[in-house]
């Protein structure tokens, strides 16, 4: 009877074993910290252009057995965490493996949404979690002009805000080469009137040699709250062309 039970332990055992390897739990995942709006090139948690979304973006894992990331997200006026998003890194490519758009309809502007990230292995094991970051959408600036223009003098930049849904705390224009998306100015503007109309005359700013003949510039203006890394909103982009 002793051997008996001996011989069933060691088959119990070598069943047990005969399947795939257990692989250890991920490890946690590390958030790409935001960056200055007017840096060479925009990272983090920060507001997109198109529409309004707040753009998640988080380091690869060196881990091999990793197949999924997991975006959890809450709103201010939540209790808990809710899972909103699962990527299988096997099925999309750079950099939508280690970037998450947040645009449904429950996004709202004027309203805190916290996330965290976590990574899943092959086999269903998941790690722990990311540090939270939080981001808040403001309303947009609306721009006007330049449009789609030929100019032969340094432009004059005019876009428009609702007052209605409070003051920003500043603003940065932003240009960049329209090919090739390479930044070429960025600079925080004071609010200096609560008027609905913005102008600012591009002639009276230090930028010599900026713009340059022959290039074609797209630009936006990025509305700022009084935290600038965790609230903000930006513009669709316009376009001209220096002749």
């Amino acid at each position: 009877m002793r051997w008996a039970l001996i011989t069933a332990a060691v088959m119990l055992a070598a069943c047990t074993n005969s399947g795939e390897p257990d692989y250890p739990a991920p490890p946690a995942v590390i958030i790409v910290p935001h960056s200055p709006d007017t840096a060479s090139v925009e990272k983090g948690i920060d507001a997109v252009p198109e529409t309004d979304a707040i753009k998640l973006e988080w380091y690869r894992t060196n881990d091999i057995n990793v197949r999924f990331y997991n975006i959890y997200r809450k709103a201010e006026d939540e209790t808990f965490f809710s899972k909103i998003k699962t990527i299988n890194i096997e099925s999309v490519s750079p950099p939508f493996d280690t970037t998450y758009f947040d645009g449904d309809s429950t996004v709202t502007i004027e309203k805190y949404f916290s996330y965290f990230i976590t990574a899943t292995s092959k086999d269903g094991i998941e790690g722990a979690r990311s540090d939270t970051v939080r981001y808040k959408l403001l309303s947009k600036a609306t721009t006007d002009r330049p449009n789609n223009e030929e100019l032969t003098t340094p432009p004059v930049f005019e876009w428009t805000f609702d007052a209605q849904s409070g003051i920003p705390n500043s603003y940065i224009l932003r240009i960049e080469e329209e090919i090739s998306e390479k930044k070429v100015f960025a600079q925080k503007l004071d609010v200096v009137s609560f008027d609905w109309r913005q102008v600012l005359d591009f002639s009276q700013v230090d930028t010599v040699g900026v713009l340059q003949s022959g290039i074609r510039y797209r630009w936006r203006i990025d509305t700022i709250g009084q935290d600038e890394e965790t609230s903000g909103a930006e513009s669709e982009w316009k376009t001209f062309r220096m002749n």
